[in-house]
């Protein structure tokens, strides 16, 4: 390749990754929370709490992420664009090594094949616009790869320090990876022991390894194996490889379940073995130590690895997005090794199938969006929703209206409800489905019923989910009213407002007002509203709650109100007695001033 043919191509590359770049950070601050993204905010980077072991212990909790989100966080705000900045600089690091990756890969055609499948992969692509640690991982794996493969060839003990780097920030990223990080560490020492290097410098690589991977290995699988115990690792199944992992990662980047593309699939994967097989026998069996074939042994070892721990130590099958490190290895294996096979043959019959992974950018072009994550789809929650609700003529009053929904979308909408003030109530998911709330975010095949009782005043366009309105409102009966106040300061963990027996309750179900004057120094204040059903014995039956810190960051100012409402859907069998109470999860310092707790029946 001439000198102006590599300065086109370096100009395309770059006019391609500006592209990305600004539609990416356009999706950023467009495109709504997800669940996930919701979750890790209010769990981990809205209180600072996400430190292993010493927070919730959750898969959900990528280390890194948080970390650079509670960054951003402190100094931008809690925008969606803010919490997704790490992400999106780290698609920066991604694009430079990609390039890099692809550089290695002689053949023109076949270099910018990896390119554009690599690098148009809309729904791979996406996890670089979201507060996850997916899209780090995937950067941080790329450059594992690049340093991988020239130590491969090179040998020389930076390579393993890059590699180590990268490695262990890919770990922090994304737990998920671990059993890729056992490959990697493995061919390592396998490319260290068939080399000729000196005995003294094997033994200070090797010392590098275990020190700065094997080490961080070990702590991570325990900090696994711990999240399993806890019953924190839920995502998966034990389902098999392919049904799930390889069936889930088909629909994840290409959103659809169309049985052509599991053959697509099954042809490429099969091509690969065979391409394996024919690269040996072009060059014997110093061929599997070529870099060329790295990504592809890489690639085998883990299949391997992910099917052995469920068979032996029941670990579910990753499923998409948790195995979507899949999708750049294999990707990647095939274009390598059909470059080892074209370099040597000079001929295109061996590698045309490789052309199917054009796929990619085609699809890039039709999956461009600003509404919605392929991997979230189904959580999808609109800003009109949120905007409709507070802007409706008929709860102009201090109490908001109630809201019923699935349970997948109430942490997009706790987001939403947050970053505008948190005026509004919080989706009640506990009692779903169910007739009784003002509003219902639904999709309408769930329960046909609900026309009967609302009416549609918005639709979402992306799955067609629906925002209902009661056609009349409930008809409430006013049923008792409790007060209750704090002369000093309170620091216990729990703090009555209200409560009623059974035998004082004749109404199936009721709504609840709860208007509370209630104040603290402390930032973010963790502490809930709960309304909690007991049986004779004591037990909970059930409850519902609503966390202060998840409506605003302060209560410090004695003009601000907790003013709210609940229904407590069809009252629980056994029930012996229902309270409301204060729940201070850190036992820190507040006051209520005032505290009105109104009970109606709902006739």
């Amino acid at each position: 390749m001439t000198l102006s043919q590599k300065k086109n191509e370096n100009l395309v590359f770059v006019a391609l990754s500006i592209f990305l770049i600004v539609y990416f950070w356009i999706r950023g601050h467009y495109v709504p929370i997800t669940f996930d993204e919701a979750a890790t905010f209010f769990h981990f980077v809205h209180r600072g709490e996400f430190w292993y072991f010493n927070s919730i212990p959750d898969a959900n909790n990528h280390l890194l992420n948080s970390i650079l989100s509670y960054i951003t966080y402190s100094i931008f705000g809690s925008s969606k664009l803010a919490l997704r900045i790490p992400n999106l600089l780290s698609l920066i690091i991604y694009l430079y090594f990609l390039y890099k990756l692809s550089q290695t890969i002689e053949t023109k055609f076949l270099r910018w094949i990896l390119i554009l499948s690599l690098m148009f992969a809309h729904f791979f692509m996406e996890f670089f616009a979201l507060t996850r640690g997916y899209g780090l991982s995937m950067a941080f794996l790329l450059a594992t790869f690049y340093y991988l493969i020239k130590f491969s060839s090179e040998k020389v003990t930076t390579n393993i320090i890059w590699i180590s780097v990268f490695l262990f920030l890919a770990e922090l990223s994304n737990l998920s990876v671990l059993v890729l990080v056992i490959a990697i560490i493995g061919y390592e020492l396998l490319i260290i022991a068939t080399s000729k290097l000196s005995k003294k410098l094997v033994v200070k690589q090797v010392i590098i390894i275990v020190l700065t991977q094997i080490i961080p290995l070990v702590l991570s699988s325990f900090y696994m194996f711990y999240l399993n115990q806890k019953g924190s690792l839920y995502y998966g199944d034990s389902s098999g490889f392919w049904n799930l992992t390889v069936q889930s990662l088909i629909l994840f980047i290409t959103g659809s379940k169309s049985i052509y593309y599991s053959i697509a699939v099954i042809f490429l994967f099969t091509f690969l073995i065979f391409a394996v097989g024919y690269s040996i026998k072009l060059s014997g069996l110093k061929a599997i130590l070529d870099p060329k074939l790295a990504l592809a042994l890489l690639l085998f070892a883990t299949i391997t690895g992910v099917i052995l721990l469920s068979e032996i130590f029941g670990i579910n099958h990753p499923e998409d997005r948790v195995a979507m490190y899949l999708i750049p290895l294999f990707l990647g294996s095939l274009v390598m090794v059909a470059n080892f096979i074209f370099i040597r043959t000079n001929k295109f019959v061996y590698v045309f199938p490789i052309v199917l992974l054009l796929f990619f950018p085609i699809h890039f072009i039709y999956s461009m969006n600003l509404n919605y994550v392929n991997g979230y789809k189904t959580e999808v929650l609109p800003e009109s929703f949120y905007t409709k609700i507070i802007n409706d003529t008929d709860f102009n009053d201090d109490t908001p209206p109630t809201i019923g929904g699935y349970r997948m979308r109430s942490f997009c909408w706790v987001y939403q409800n947050y970053e505008n003030g948190g005026s509004q109530n919080l989706i009640d998911y506990v009692s779903y489905p169910e007739n009784q709330s003002d509003f219902q975010i639904v999709d309408i095949d769930e329960n046909p019923e609900w026309l009967d009782y609302y009416d549609i005043i918005d639709t979402e366009p992306v799955l067609g989910r629906k925002l209902l309105k009661r056609k009349q409102p409930l008809s409430l009966k006013l049923s008792d009213r409790q007060s209750a106040s704090s002369k000093d300061d309170i620091i216990n963990e729990y703090f009555r407002l209200a409560t009623w027996k059974a035998d004082s309750l004749k109404a199936e179900s009721y709504y609840l007002i709860a208007n509370i004057d209630i104040v603290s120094p402390y930032s973010p204040f963790q502490a809930w509203f709960v309304l909690q059903f007991n049986d004779e014995s004591g037990s909970t039956l059930s409850y519902k709650y609503i966390p202060l810190d998840w409506l605003k960051d302060k209560w410090n100012n004695e003009n601000m109100s907790f003013n709210h409402s609940m229904l407590t859907g069809a009252l629980p069998q056994n029930l012996d007695l229902i309270k409301v109470y204060i729940w201070n999860l850190d036992k820190i310092e507040y006051s209520i001033k005032n505290s009105e707790i109104t009970l109606f029946e709902i006739e």
